[in-house]
């Protein structure tokens, strides 16, 4: 398409080897996710994205402005959970709008604007299923940012809630670290399962083919 072969393009061989060992580094993570889907833990998970954040720091001092990582981490990991063949589809401009991928039965997206009840929300995650939305996932490394962090995270998940009175919400926490019980009994109540990747044996698909 027309806007990926733009952003795609290189002006030089450097940049097209550059761009061919980021492209290698990712294909490698998501085959390692791919082949062991059924043997990564949710901990695995969490231990995988923080040794990406020690490596950062072993090259430029800090990981501070690196974003994203948890996110890739655990929508590759709902992808190969679902295991069926996905097309990528454009939704706009390749470089400021997000791609969506559609298999027979599913859609997945990251950070697609829904527009419910006259407001905008991204959620991490979204998982569409024979065309009717079901599940979305929030992702949080840590809850530090105090009450008014879970207080928008449950008005969230209410506003999808009155549009799909059956969709399931999801919140994953990397590290147990100030996600206290307090925290975790309030988007119970509000309908969020609640999952810790920090210790957890359990298998990430068996976590995320709740969603499905």
């Amino acid at each position: 398409m027309s806007s990926t072969s733009k952003l795609l393009r290189v002006s030089s061989d450097l940049a097209r080897k550059g761009h061919e060992l980021c492209r290698e580094w990712l294909s490698n993570v998501d085959r390692h996710i791919s082949e062991n889907i059924n043997k990564l833990t949710c901990n695995d998970i969490k231990e995988i994205y923080f040794s990406l954040h020690g490596e950062l720091k072993r090259w430029r001092s800090s990981s501070t402005s690196f974003q994203g990582f948890s996110e890739l981490l655990v929508y590759r990991s709902l992808y190969h959970t679902i295991g069926e063949i996905f097309n990528a589809v454009e939704t706009g401009d390749i470089a400021t709008d997000p791609i969506i991928f559609k298999s027979e039965n599913y859609e997945i997206g990251q950070h697609v604007k829904r527009k419910l009840d006259g407001k905008r929300r991204f959620p991490d995650i979204y998982v569409k299923h024979n065309g009717k939305l079901i599940s979305i996932i929030q992702i949080k490394i840590v809850t530090n940012k105090g009450k008014k962090e879970i207080t928008q995270e449950i008005e969230t998940f209410n506003l999808f809630k009155k549009s799909y009175p059956n969709i399931r919400g999801f919140f994953i926490v990397l590290i147990k670290e100030s996600f206290t019980k307090d925290k975790e009994q309030r988007l119970r109540n509000a309908g969020y399962r609640t999952v810790i990747l920090e210790d957890n044996k359990t298998p990430i698909s068996s976590i995320l083919s709740q969603a499905i």
